[in-house]
């Protein structure tokens, strides 16, 4: 181990004893003069490189357009006529037959139209004149019940004469309005008592009005009360 030490010791010291020899020598003796050489100058040229040019792309080769292909002219050769076949033909006769059934078909089909229209027709009728019979006993019965109360009014507002005798009656026209108004009352025929003709005027015109007609449908006041007709014979006559 010490012989591998001796080397690099040796060479380090002889480095440091030249070291020490060269600093002595620059302070004890005489400077070297070190003569500068002129500098040489060079003529330099500014070279332009050139961009290497780039490769022309290889050309492709467009395919050719594909050929339109040629279609065969087929000459249109005529038509040769339908064949007729013998079961095609036919009969005359039987086709006379054949519309002369279905006419007859057609008539009777019609007749019998006709008679269910009539049918039809005459139950619509029956139905018709019925719901009419219906609403004009019920109209007549509703008239009777409001010429009850008619009455019954005027005699309340009636004053039997001293010459009043029994049996007697007058006819008197109301003329009214859909109100019960009344409006104008005349003797149409008098009962031979003239007392008593102005007594029953004298009660319609005290009565003034019957507001129960209000309650009447527009049809039954006009038919029966627009200008109304009626006989007063008092119930003190009737004995």
């Amino acid at each position: 181990m010490l012989k591998s030490l001796t080397l690099p010791i040796i060479i380090t010291l002889l480095m440091h004893g030249f070291i020490v020899a060269a600093l002595l020598i620059d302070w004890s003796g005489e400077r070297t003069i070190i003569k500068r050489q002129t500098p040489k100058y060079v003529e330099a040229k500014l070279v332009t490189l050139e961009k290497p040019k780039a490769k022309p792309k290889p050309k492709v080769k467009q395919a050719p357009p594909p050929k339109k292909a040629i279609k065969p002219i087929i000459e249109a050769q005529p038509k040769e006529p339908p064949k007729v076949l013998n079961k095609d033909i036919v009969d005359p006769n039987k086709l006379a037959q054949e519309q002369q059934q279905l006419a007859e078909q057609r008539r009777l089909q019609a007749e019998k139209d006709k008679l269910l229209q009539n049918v039809v027709a005459d139950i619509t009728d029956a139905i018709s004149d019925a719901r009419e019979n219906q609403q004009e006993l019920s109209d007549a019965e509703l008239a009777n019940s409001h010429i009850a109360l008619i009455t019954q009014a005027i005699e309340r507002n009636w004053s039997r004469p001293a010459s009043a005798r029994n049996g007697m009656k007058v006819e008197l026209v109301l003329d009214l309005v859909p109100t019960g108004e009344v409006i104008n009352v005349s003797v149409v025929k008098g009962s031979g008592n003239a007392a008593f003709d102005r007594s029953a005027v004298a009660a319609v015109k005290r009565a003034k009005q019957f507001p129960e007609l209000q309650q009447l449908p527009p049809r039954v006041f006009q038919d029966t009360f627009r200008r109304f007709r009626m006989i007063f014979n008092p119930e003190d006559l009737r004995r």
